[in-house]
């Protein structure tokens, strides 16, 4: 078999999927597939790069977005799927969606309320379904993937966590879609010297404890300016809530050699610890990959959680669009993008300040950077590149 019928089931996540409908209510009244074509055009999380690459390999590609419920529910609705009360309607749905569109393999991108013991439980309705491809970015939920599938790992120090829990695994980075450059203006006029847009982590508990101190502390010792995603914080409440001052001790604002483990989990919203003029409205599909391109500069801290490996989508997006990356330095960076040349790392956050002031001082070095770390994204990891990789394993196990 050359060639194969998948589909890809993902999520939205639940800021993103709150915010969409903010955003665009007018997406509710459409039918099913303008609702799904409008959303995957938009490059919301993950957009439709993924079926487009596998198209151009050959491919019957299809994707479902299993965890919005407008658009699920439209799609139950048009093919008369009654939804029992109190039932998980994710799971109904894509059970039925699966049911008719048959495919050879299903593809899960991460591991959450539809997984790959959940695809196997239902092989009896698949006929055709010759294999499970599950893709994890997220070290946990080991215990939700079935062993015969064929298991994708966004790190290196994930591969060593599956095989300790008796899977095999297969590094496979995230990736970025060159197409988005065709759908934002990219004028060299940067607008902003120094961004972080993504989420603070508050409300995640300690996952992302190391980022929402980084973020304090620079947004006060250095121009870094914020689009920040907060648990319960949507665009159109973001101007009803008014600035807060906070009893912090000053270290907390200004010691740049500082533990973490000395400092609490976060205590509020970090909005709320922000001067009026640092903080913005969080952004989101074009928009998102617009303001990165409009950056001389932007900031990136792996979760806690990634055990200090690098790997995260931003890495691919922010270089993608020509913004000068800096990020924390990792044992597998380089495996990625030549340190200094193509990107900035930095060890701790006095270093990482000292670094941002000296770019910013030098912007023919920086402009420099972020070209060459966009040629090295362009060249080496697109989604393109990531697809290739896939198709060749997954035509490895069909043969098997």
């Amino acid at each position: 078999m050359k060639n194969y019928k998948i589909v890809r089931i993902s999520p939205m996540g639940h800021m993103l999927r709150r915010q969409l409908y903010v955003d665009y209510p007018e997406l509710k009244t459409l039918p099913y597939d303008k609702q799904c074509k409008e959303i995957l055009n938009g490059f919301y999380a993950y957009s439709g790069s993924f079926s487009q690459a596998m198209k151009q390999l050959g491919n019957d590609c299809s994707e479902l977005i299993y965890d919005l419920e407008c658009l699920q529910k439209q799609w139950a609705k048009e093919n008369n799927i009654f939804l029992e009360e109190g039932k998980r309607w994710q799971q109904k749905i894509i059970a039925e969606q699966l049911k008719k569109i048959q495919p050879d393999v299903v593809y899960i991108q991460g591991i959450s309320t539809i997984d790959s013991l959940y695809i196997e439980s239902i092989r009896d309705k698949l006929p055709n379904l010759k294999l499970i491809v599950q893709y994890s970015g997220f070290p946990t939920g080991w215990d939700r993937i079935d062993p015969n599938a064929l298991l994708l790992v966004g790190t290196p120090y994930m591969v060593k966590q599956a095989n300790d829990n008796r899977l095999d695994a297969h590094l496979v980075y995230h990736s970025f879609d060159p197409s988005i450059l065709q759908n934002i203006n990219e004028d060299n006029h940067k607008r902003y010297n120094f961004t972080f847009v993504g989420s603070s982590g508050f409300g995640f508990g300690d996952g992302h404890k190391s980022r929402y101190w980084d973020l304090l502390k620079l947004s006060y010792n250095t121009p870094l300016e914020l689009w920040i995603d907060e648990r319960e914080l949507l665009r159109k409440e973001c101007d009803a809530n008014p600035f807060k001052i906070a009893l912090l001790q000053d270290n907390y604002y200004n010691d740049l050699n500082y533990q973490v483990q000395d400092y609490p989990t976060a205590p509020c919203k970090l909005s709320y610890l922000l001067t009026p003029e640092k903080k913005h409205a969080p952004v989101h599909g074009l928009d998102y990959f617009q303001l990165l391109n409009d950056s001389n500069m932007t900031f990136h801290r792996h979760t806690d959680q990634a055990f200090g490996f690098s790997g995260a989508m931003r890495l691919f997006e922010a270089t993608g669009v020509g913004a000068c990356l800096i990020t924390d330095h990792t044992p597998n960076i380089s495996e990625l993008y030549d340190v200094d040349s193509e990107i900035v790392t930095y060890t701790n956050l006095a270093e990482c300040v000292e670094k941002v002031n000296y770019l910013l001082e030098n912007p023919k070095e920086m402009r420099a950077i972020a070209k060459a770390g966009q040629q090295k994204t362009l060249t080496r990891h697109t989604i393109k590149h990531r697809c290739e990789h896939i198709h060749e394993l997954i035509l490895s196990r069909l043969k098997q």
